[in-house]
């Protein structure tokens, strides 16, 4: 989805909602350097609203995604009324690393906020009815104490950050403008420079005012 601003901010432990069948729901997990998540996504029992008793292939859809809204892992379950699980393990931990490598763990390539998403077949609304169905995520993220790898951007990480509003505000983020080679510092010259010569331009006026006077 383009925006994910009412995405549910979720992270380690255990979290309660509920869905109606034919709807997705996304749920935001930061995750930073070093850091690999699993997510276990519940589908709990119904009271049959509609023929009641049918098995419902793919009732439930979970994935989780990059910031980027790359795939990383996806499952499905399907579901006779009683609780049926889906099941993701991102397979490695954010890693910068993660960029030669194939599949969904090319995706894990940098932090940022990352997306479960979940989703009920609209057929579950013929067998059990249209009402909300409990779902409960389950959400581990285990440090692998690769965080010393960690890429230092040069500017404003944007996107692929976690923690704060902003990158750029803190001490942090004063040290990223201020990096060598950055906007902070190019701005910096540039208003130097500018400074410069208009401290000559005056000095040059002064002097021939001074001239005219003699």
């Amino acid at each position: 989805p383009a925006d994910l601003g009412d995405a549910a901010r979720v992270g380690p432990g255990t979290w309660r909602d509920r869905l109606r069948p034919g709807t997705t729901r996304y749920y935001a997990l930061p995750l930073d350097w070093g850091q690999r998540a699993s997510v276990e996504v519940e589908l709990g029992s119904a009271v049959a609203g509609g023929s009641g008793g049918k098995t419902v292939a793919s009732a439930l859809r979970a994935a989780l995604d990059s910031p980027v809204r790359a795939e990383v892992v996806s499952d499905a379950a399907f579901y006779a009324g009683t609780p049926a699980s889906a099941h993701l393990d991102a397979g490695a931990p954010v890693a910068f690393a993660n960029r030669y490598a194939g599949g969904g763990l090319r995706a894990l390539r940098f932090p940022g906020t990352y997306v479960v998403r979940v989703s009920l077949s609209p057929e579950l609304a013929a067998a059990y009815g249209d009402e909300p169905l409990g779902v409960v995520l389950r959400v581990a993220v285990r440090d692998e104490g690769r965080a010393g790898k960690a890429v230092t951007y040069p500017g404003d990480a944007g996107i692929f950050q976690v923690g704060g509003d902003r990158a750029g505000s803190g001490a942090e983020g004063e040290r990223r403008a201020a990096a060598p080679g950055g906007a902070g510092m190019r701005w910096l010259a540039m208003g130097s420079f500018a400074a410069g010569l208009a401290l000559v331009g005056w000095l040059g006026a002064w002097r021939l005012r001074g001239r005219r006077a003699a």
